[in-house]
């Protein structure tokens, strides 16, 4: 995390196909999972190569993914989506679980350091993994956010760009769409 903030993420560097990547974090998640009685559900299709930071990356959507599975119950199932961003240069990569949800008033706090809500007061951990998937979204020119599901339980929204629409200047690693 302190790495992340210096703004030391450093230049992109590997070529990635990021479906791929959600899926195979997906699928590391789903055997976890299911041996709790809980099921991951990912879809998502197609290729999108990019040229990232491909170990920020795979650990942004590790700690959401992970977080997911850990707050929703038995027998629920967590949701992953990755899709083009209509009209725009962009892939969307949703996470829902079927937990608690949080309190409207803490969606934004949950991506600082050291945050731990209500619910998170009772489970192992020290609040850094949202905080350091938000710094490395950040870090490839994207953003995060979570909601809550009308129907309950929480949903974290990743929007990255692709090609040239990356921000530059900002001391970021741009994506650069390689296919």
């Amino acid at each position: 995390l302190s790495r992340l903030e210096a703004g030391m993420s450093g230049a992109a560097d590997e070529e990635v196909d990021l479906v791929a990547l959600v899926a195979g974090i997906a699928d590391d998640a789903r055997f976890e999972a299911e041996a709790h009685g809980r099921r991951v559900l990912f879809s998502g299709a197609g290729e999108v190569i990019v040229k990232v930071r491909a170990e920020l990356l795979h650990r942004a959507f590790e700690n959401v993914i992970r977080n997911a599975v850990k707050y929703t119950p038995q027998g629920t199932a967590v949701e992953i989506r990755a899709e083009p961003v209509a009209g725009r240069n962009a892939v969307r990569v949703t996470v829902e679980d079927r937990g608690p949800g949080i309190p409207e008033s803490d969606l934004q706090a949950v991506f600082e350091p050291f945050f731990r809500g209500g619910a998170g007061a009772a489970t192992a951990g020290f609040g850094l993994g949202l905080a350091i998937a938000r710094r490395a979204i950040e870090a490839h020119g994207g953003s995060i956010r979570a909601l809550n599901r009308p129907v309950g339980g929480l949903r974290v929204e990743i929007v990255l760009p692709v090609g040239e629409l990356a921000p530059a200047g900002q001391g970021v690693a741009s994506m650069a769409v390689i296919r």
